[in-house]
């Protein structure tokens, strides 16, 4: 593991959503892959909207690609704050698309830990 690598796992394993307790869009790309290169101004674009994006370049963050299984590039993947993966999608894609994609896997997340009034009964809804 690279020192690189390290800093990046650190900030990802702390996401931005450590101080709100808000789900976060993982952008697996490399630098070589033509289809990440294309999705750069739909993630601009969402960034600018407020959506929490942290941007994963899979030859610098091998133990990150490892982690989350990543074998291809575009990969986007929905973390909720403690890493755990609620969903993934790949391929380039529309920023409207990717956001509707955020949006429905931020909606499996799960209720506080003070709300235990239905979490108990959201484990069987998963497709």
């Amino acid at each position: 593991m690279t020192i690189a690598s390290l800093l990046i796992a650190l900030i990802t394993a702390i996401p931005s959503s450590a101080a709100t307790s808000e789900p976060v869009l993982l952008d697996f790309h490399a630098e070589w892959c033509g289809p990440c290169r294309q999705m750069r101004p739909a993630l601009a674009q969402l960034s600018r909207k407020g959506y929490p994006i942290k941007s994963i370049d899979i030859d610098q963050a091998h133990d990150l690609k490892e982690k989350y299984g990543v074998d291809a590039v575009p990969t986007f993947i929905v973390v909720d704050p403690h890493g755990r993966e609620l969903g993934r999608t790949s391929g380039s894609q529309p920023a409207a698309q990717l956001a509707r994609f955020y949006l429905d896997a931020k909606a499996k997340a799960q209720p506080p830990a003070n709300s235990r009034a239905h979490a108990d009964g959201d484990a069987g809804d998963e497709a």
